[in-house]
């Protein structure tokens, strides 16, 4: 999966069977499965956070005696100590936040009016799309140029007919404005990703505390813990999958180059006053985006930040003890939702390979490829030439090849398992000088 490897996710599955009825697992698993990235991620994370607490006193996963309204993710009295706590889990992504709903809306537009004029050309286009000012009681807000149901103009496909007709196409890009719209289009020589075939300059901004998709979540969840019976603490979990402003959570929003708008501190904060008397806690769980300069065996960390309506120690308390025992994530949200999209981590998927590592001694060398790269080459589901890539065989660096120039056969060969944390393995190969390939000397 994105955020965990799919060993890992069976494993957890498997790990908190018994505290699952049918009806819930086959919900898991079917939005695990699920190929739209928005049921998916979500799901992944509602599992691993009940496999973390598995172990905790009295813990229930929709408790089956709940009959004031929809059950509550968790019902457990191990997590704080001496009192018992329902928990709710949500999670949530950029997609209104960023615009990119409203700008995917007016490509696919463009798209099938350009797929009408000239067969498949829309899977070749780009847009960049302009920003908007605005202001609003004396605060600058920056918006996109990507009116909510668009729909082209008499004048606009015009415009793009002309231009798809044209022999400059690929060299001169379109610029529209229309209705609202103003985006440029190009041509690019290669087909496009949906929701990769976009851009704008405006980060993901809300600028209101409480008309947002992060608000309106914990609103709509606040439901299913503020029914707790007396004396249980109600806590909302949060998980970003793909939400910048929950990931810049915690940094500051002022500055000289600073553009004021509602971080996530501030909408949570407005929310449980909002709520007061009604949900105790709101804990975001973002997973931090692994530097570049972090090797493959190295992953990131995950950031976790309680909200209370409080000082409660004993939450804090709780939440160090689960946020070790999650594993680390393997992306940042909004890597996981991006490579999702892209197909990256279905069962069947290519490119999710571990590294080849050569070492070598006064005996014998050792060569370490991907074994799931390996398999994949002898199954036909890669080339050669994707086989070699993705081993690293370059002629730059040390290979098979330059082994046996040199030599050395195979003397040797095992499987070196990476563990439930990587969807690969390595497949060892031991070589040592052999007669067979030398001179006689």
């Amino acid at each position: 999966m994105a955020m965990f490897s799919r060993r890992r996710m069976q494993t957890m599955l498997d790990d908190i069977e018994h505290l699952l009825d049918a009806s819930k697992r086959a919900d898991l698993v079917g939005r695990l499965n699920n190929k739209r990235v928005e049921q998916a991620l979500p799901a992944e994370m509602e599992l691993a956070l009940i496999w973390a607490m598995r172990d905790l006193d009295c813990l229930e996963v929709e408790p089956h005696w709940w009959v004031d309204g929809k059950r509550p993710d968790i019902y457990v009295e191990g997590f704080i100590k001496d009192t018992p706590t329902v928990v709710e889990i949500a999670a949530t992504n950029d997609q209104s936040i960023s615009g990119e709903d409203v700008m995917d809306g007016c490509v696919r537009e463009v798209i099938d009016f350009a797929n009408k004029i000239l067969k498949g050309s829309g899977d070749f286009l780009y847009f960049s799309f302009s920003e908007t000012r605005s202001s609003v009681r004396g605060r600058s807000i920056r918006g996109i140029a990507a009116p909510k149901n668009y729909k082209l103009s008499a004048s606009a496909k015009i415009e793009i007919r002309r231009w798809l007709k044209s022999h400059d196409a690929h060299k001169i890009p379109l610029v529209i404005d229309d209705a609202g719209l103003s985006v440029v289009i190009e041509m690019k020589p290669f087909k496009q990703i949906r929701f990769h075939n976009f851009w704008t300059s405006r980060p993901p901004r809300t600028y209101s505390e409480t008309n947002n998709s992060i608000y309106n979540l914990l609103k709509k969840k606040a439901s299913q813990v503020e029914r707790a019976p007396s004396g249980t603490k109600r806590i909302i979990f949060l998980a970003d999958v793909g939400s910048r402003t929950l990931a810049e959570i915690g940094k500051r929003n002022w500055g000289p180059d600073t553009e004021a708008n509602a971080t996530a501190s501030a909408i949570i904060s407005r929310f449980l006053k909002d709520r007061v008397d009604r949900v105790d806690a709101v804990v975001v769980f973002s997973p931090g985006q692994k530097p570049l300069h972090i090797g493959r065996n190295k992953s990131a960390a995950w950031t976790v930040v309680p909200f209370s309506t409080h000082v409660w120690k004993q939450l804090e308390e709780g939440l160090i003890e689960l946020k070790a025992q999650l594993p680390s994530p393997r992306y940042s949200g909004p890597q996981a939702r991006s490579l999702f999209r892209q197909g990256a981590f279905s069962p069947n998927a290519r490119g999710q390979y571990l590294g080849s590592v050569m070492t070598t001694d006064s005996r014998e060398t050792t060569y370490r490829i991907s074994a799931r790269a390996f398999q994949d080459f002898l199954s036909g589901c890669i080339t050669e030439k994707q086989f070699r890539h993705f081993i690293g065989d370059r002629e730059d660096r040390p290979s098979i090849a330059g082994l046996l120039d040199a030599g050395l056969t195979i003397s040797g060969a095992r499987i070196i398992r990476a563990g439930v944390d990587e969807d690969d393995d390595h497949l060892e190969f031991r070589f040592a000088p052999d007669a067979a390939a030398k001179p006689f000397t």
